[in-house]
């Protein structure tokens, strides 16, 4: 029998705040920051760290790759601290949110296109969490599905047209 060690949201809190702040100060990173746990689409809790800054592009990076990196980073810290898997969402200045209105028009755009054109339509490639906002957004449509394939960098999502 596996004994899992569950950790109480406030104490998640309390450290993710400690390891958020140590990154930023090593980053030289002059933020504020708010970190809560909240609710997804999925009904999946998530610790979501929400940082507001001048100048914080770098921290951003080209589509959000640093953002990514350093939300990947966080992740791994702290669960290895608590020692618990935990879902974790970093944002900066608001651009995941900005994001995600994108992503979800370019999710509406391909669904139309593969229902008129009753063809397959591919999307760029995109991070885990760019398809998590897609899979879900179009999981509550009829007449598509989606499938993720590639692998690593290169892994995409596929809007299929259901032949029924």
């Amino acid at each position: 029998m596996l004994l899992q060690i569950i950790v109480d949201d406030t104490e998640v809190i309390k450290k993710a705040e400690e390891l958020i702040d140590q990154i930023l100060g090593l980053l030289g990173v002059q933020a504020a920051r708010s970190i809560s746990m909240e609710v997804d689409e999925a009904e999946e809790k998530f610790l979501k760290v929400s940082i507001e800054g001048e100048d914080l592009g770098y921290v951003i990076g080209y589509r959000g790759n640093t953002l990514n990196a350093l939300q990947l980073l966080f992740v791994q810290i702290l669960s290895r601290e608590i020692e618990e898997n935990v879902m974790v969402l970093v944002d900066i200045n608001g651009f995941r949110e900005r994001r995600k209105a994108h992503l979800e028009s370019l999710a509406l755009r391909a669904m139309q296109q593969a229902k008129d054109s009753k063809q397959d339509i591919e999307l760029p490639p995109l991070s885990p969490y760019e398809r998590r906002v897609i899979h879900l957004l179009i999981k509550k449509e009829e007449g598509v599905e989606t499938e993720s394939i590639g692998e690593g960098e290169d892994r995409h999502i596929v809007v299929k047209f259901e032949n029924k």
